[in-house]
């Protein structure tokens, strides 16, 4: 399972443990094993963007994907199926 993840100050889904930023997520609908899963990916995902090179956003602040694929974001499955906004998809 895919989840297409944004910064989002209104209302996130998920928030960084370490710096407190949210995330809205967008996702193709599975069972509640698949999601919880994929939540638990995401959350490992955002934790692991403070432990690579310094900067002053620890974090994409473009959509990104969990996990990631090669493709163009618009047409992933978490986008397509998950009825992601504009707004998710830059």
């Amino acid at each position: 399972m895919q989840l297409l993840l944004k910064s989002s100050d209104q209302a996130p889904d998920l928030r960084c443990e370490v710096c407190g930023e949210g995330f809205a997520f967008f996702c193709e609908r599975r069972t509640d094993d698949d999601l919880a899963t994929a939540i638990e990916t995401a959350r490992q995902t955002i934790h692991s963007h403070h432990h690579g090179p310094a900067s002053n956003h620890a974090h994409p602040r473009n959509g990104f994907l969990v996990p990631s694929w090669n493709g163009p974001i618009e047409f992933s499955g978490a986008a397509l199926l998950g009825n992601a906004p504009i707004w998710a998809l830059s």
